[in-house]
């Protein structure tokens, strides 16, 4: 019985907790794909990669007659995230039996972005949900299971196959007789995924290997950055270690990770690539953002509390909950930017001539009557200082939104899933470029 009201409590803070406005930068793509019809639509209407399994589970569940969109999308988000959190409970469950189970289950509940990712509408519950089913599946032997629902863990972002060699460690160090059906069927279901996303995502040969390495160039990288390369991957990947567990568990699990790695020679290997992939993962991500492609990693930790005594993990339990409750229960009622400009053009008789970002573009176009959208696969910086001097001579003054000044960098994400560090190869953005030429007002909201 107190199984069932821990949990419940678990769901709760899930679904009681959704957000009222998408802050994710992609949000209304996704949204906007959901409603599309048919299905093979609606999977082309977002960009590479396109994340099929997320857009195909969404599109269904979105066909179910109650609420809109927004609604039913996160709140199939919040069912992802329960379910990882039980998946979670029944893989220690099988290490270290049910009440270790319980408490390790309620810390992964309850790490800020964890539970963050849970009430909005990105697809990281949908992937850690996968990632460990399959790490659950390949622990009872079920290899074929194991492989499947790594390639729909795949198929949600392929960031999973970052998951892969951890996954494979841990399963040829404890099931080393019955690895092999394990690499038959991961790589199976990981030629089929790449099959689907070609053809999804209209991929080719370089389309295919940035696939696969979540768009990363190193060689690129490093000969423009030289040693900056370095010393960045160490700071973002520190920042990002104590951004997503905190710095108080985050301290915790450091110390225990250098214990466990002096005493025990089969986690070192996995330790070390664990390291390995969080520094690249903190490295390479596009346009200088970094910190969410590695979310996943940061589950991994929450395994070296396994033998820390229940006094401490129920400390770190009632940290956790208040601590992240400052973040989520706030966020909930929170209207972000991009709702708050809707808002505020729908209310304006005479509209004014604007420049948004692409970031923007779902939120206005039907409101907006003269603007053009920068950072968009249909931008023409030509057509644009063209109109820009055409407006400016009937009109007088021409706005530009903070949003477009400073994207792709500043995008607003009220999650902070996204940290952010510029890099020397991405120093101007296109909306600075045209406040450096053109005289342009920066919009601003009158009220937040």
């Amino acid at each position: 019985m107190s199984l069932v009201l821990i949990f419940t409590a678990v769901f709760l803070s899930r679904v009681l907790f959704l957000s009222i406005s998408p802050s994710f930068f992609d949000s209304l793509e996704y949204l906007g794909a959901m409603e599309q019809t048919p299905l093979f639509q609606a999977l082309k209407t977002v960009h590479a990669p396109a994340h099929p399994a997320f857009i195909v589970f969404s599109w269904f569940f979105n066909k179910l007659p109650f609420d809109d969109a927004l609604f039913k999308t996160e709140l199939l988000q919040a069912f992802w995230g329960f379910g990882a959190v039980i998946v979670f409970y029944l893989i220690v469950k099988k290490v270290a039996g049910a009440r270790k189970a319980v408490l390790l289950s309620l810390i992964l509940a309850f790490l800020p972005y964890i539970w963050l990712s849970s009430v909005n509408l990105v697809y990281e519950p949908q992937l850690v949900f996968f990632l460990l089913l399959s790490l659950l599946s390949g622990q009872t032997n079920k290899y074929f299971l194991a492989g499947l629902f790594w390639g729909l863990a795949f198929l949600v972002s392929p960031v999973a196959l970052f998951s892969l060699p951890l996954t494979g460690l841990y399963l040829f160090q404890h099931k080393r007789k019955n690895f092999k059906p394990f690499i038959v069927w991961t790589t199976i279901f990981l030629l089929g995924a790449i099959l689907i996303y070609k053809q999804v995502a209209g991929l080719k040969g370089e389309g295919v290997i940035n696939l696969l390495t979540s768009g990363a160039d190193l060689g690129e990288k490093m000969r423009v950055e030289g040693g900056l390369f370095f010393a960045r991957a160490v700071r973002n990947s520190l920042v990002v270690y104590f951004h997503y567990l905190t710095v108080p568990l985050g301290i915790i699990l450091l110390i225990l990770a250098l214990t466990e790695f002096r005493r025990n020679k089969k986690m070192r290997v996995v330790m070390v690539f664990w390291l390995g992939e969080f520094l690249y993962l903190n490295s390479v991500w596009h346009l200088g953002m970094y910190g969410r492609i590695s979310l996943i990693l940061t589950v991994c930790p929450v395994f070296l509390l396994l033998k820390t005594r229940d006094i401490w993990l129920k400390l770190i339990i009632v940290f956790l909950v208040f601590s992240s409750a400052h973040l989520v229960i706030p966020y909930r009622f929170r209207k972000t930017p991009y709702v708050l400009e809707k808002e505020y053009f729908y209310s304006l008789t005479e509209k004014p001539s604007i420049i948004i970002s692409s970031y923007e573009e779902p939120y206005l176009k039907e409101i907006l009557i003269d603007f053009r959208v920068l950072n968009s696969p249909r931008t023409d910086q030509e057509e644009i200082k063209t109109w820009i001097k055409k407006a400016q001579l009937e009109k007088g003054t021409v706005f530009i939104t903070q949003q477009a000044v400073t994207t792709p960098y500043w995008q607003y994400d009220g999650m902070n899933f996204h940290l952010l560090s510029k890099r020397k190869k991405y120093s101007q953005t296109a909306g600075q470029q045209l406040m450096e030429n053109l005289e342009l007002k920066v919009f601003q909201l009158p009220y937040r």
